[in-house]
């Protein structure tokens, strides 16, 4: 059994707001054989991602395949959401800024 943590802090700078941030979600194996969470907290000018894949079995048979791989690209596709921002002129006009992780 594993566990993998990230974590990540991003301050956002001045004239930058923030648009969007990617929803926080809970992705379990059948069985508890895995898990993997993914929690963003939004701080004022500040984003917090915790990204953790925790696995609690070494052997897993060959039925569960389509479980695992659709388990292990839910994760990628999570994992590549974009945070999206608005960058603020000094003239009042926004452009819009995406950024992948």
């Amino acid at each position: 059994p594993t566990s993998r943590k990230k974590l990540v802090n991003i301050m956002i700078p001045d004239g930058f707001k923030i648009l969007s941030i990617p929803e926080s979600i809970l992705f379990k194996l059948k069985d508890d054989a895995g898990a993997f969470s993914f929690i963003v907290h939004q701080n004022g000018s500040f984003i917090r991602i915790e990204s953790e894949v925790s696995i609690n079995r070494s052997v897993f048979s060959a039925s569960d395949y389509y479980n695992l791989k659709k388990f292990y690209n839910s994760i990628v596709e999570k994992q590549n959401e974009t945070i999206v921002l608005d960058k603020i002129s000094e003239d009042g006009t926004s452009e819009r800024t995406e950024s992948g992780r």
